[in-house]
């Protein structure tokens, strides 16, 4: 008997996503934001950043200090 390992590929639904990118389009056009980073996860695991329109690097830096630390504590849970 031989046995076959299968790699389970995770769920890729992308309506969740989909739905977060029109809510942050949606508050774009209405002036919300003046600035935006994305760190944008593929199925793979790869990972790549956008960003556009900071006026300062360093409030940028304290803005992704600050969402790693969210990242973090939501990860505990």
């Amino acid at each position: 008997m031989t046995l076959e390992i299968v790699k389970l590929e995770p769920k890729q639904d992308p309506r969740k996503v989909i739905e977060t990118l029109e809510e942050l389009v949606r508050r774009a056009k209405e002036g919300e934001f003046e600035a935006v980073v994305a760190v944008c996860m593929r199925p793979s695991g790869t990972f790549f950043t956008r960003s556009s329109g900071y006026p300062s690097s360093l409030e940028l830096i304290g803005a992704l200090f600050a969402a790693q630390n969210d990242l973090l504590k939501a990860s505990e849970k």
